[in-house]
C-alpha cells in the first residue's frame, strides 16, 4: 500500500492531503484483486429466466430464477440449463445442489451448479418447472 500523509490538527492544506490519501487508497483498491464484475447474466439453454453471477475479489455469488423448457427424468442424463464464463469457475469440485420436492413427486427436480466446469444442469423435472437460486456462493483462486 502506498505511503499515506499523516493528518494533524491545524496542518496547512489539510483537505488536500486528505483527498490525496483517499485517491491513493482508491488507486490501491482498483489495482488489487478486489475487482467487482457487477452482476453478469448467465447464458441459459433449455431454460428461460434471469440468473446472474458476480465476482468480488475471490468471492463468487449466483442468484436468480429460471423456468425449465425440457422434460428430464432422474434416470436420464443431465440436461444442461446454463453456463457461466471461465473467470467465475472454481478450481475445486464444489457443486451445490438445489432440490425441489421429493423424488416421489412428479415435479421433482434437482439442479446442480458445477462451479469448476461452469455448468448448471437439471436432473428430473417437467417442462415449466420454476427454480429459484437464492445466493449460491463459492471462491475462486
Amino acid at each position: 500500500m502506498a505511503e499515506l500523509t499523516k493528518i494533524f490538527t491545524g496542518m496547512e492544506k489539510g483537505p488536500e492531503a486528505i483527498q490525496a490519501n483517499f485517491n491513493l487508497v482508491k488507486s490501491d483498491l482498483m489495482n488489487s484483486k478486489l475487482v467487482d464484475t457487477g452482476w453478469v447474466k448467465v447464458a441459459l439453454e433449455n431454460a428461460t429466466g434471469d440468473v446472474f453471477i458476480r465476482k468480488i475479489g475471490k468471492h463468487v455469488m449466483m442468484r436468480g430464477s429460471f423456468k425449465t423448457t425440457v422434460n428430464s427424468s432422474v434416470t436420464n442424463q443431465l440436461s444442461l440449463v446454463g453456463s457461466f464464463p471461465d473467470e467465475f469457475k472454481s478450481t475445486t469440485s464444489y457443486s451445490p445442489i438445489i432440490e425441489l420436492a421429493g423424488p416421489w413427486d412428479p415435479h421433482y427436480i434437482m439442479v446442480q451448479v458445477a462451479c469448476n466446469s461452469g455448468k448448471i444442469a437439471q436432473i428430473g423435472g417437467t417442462q415449466g418447472t420454476t427454480v429459484f437460486i437464492e445466493s449460491i456462493r463459492w471462491e475462486v483462486d
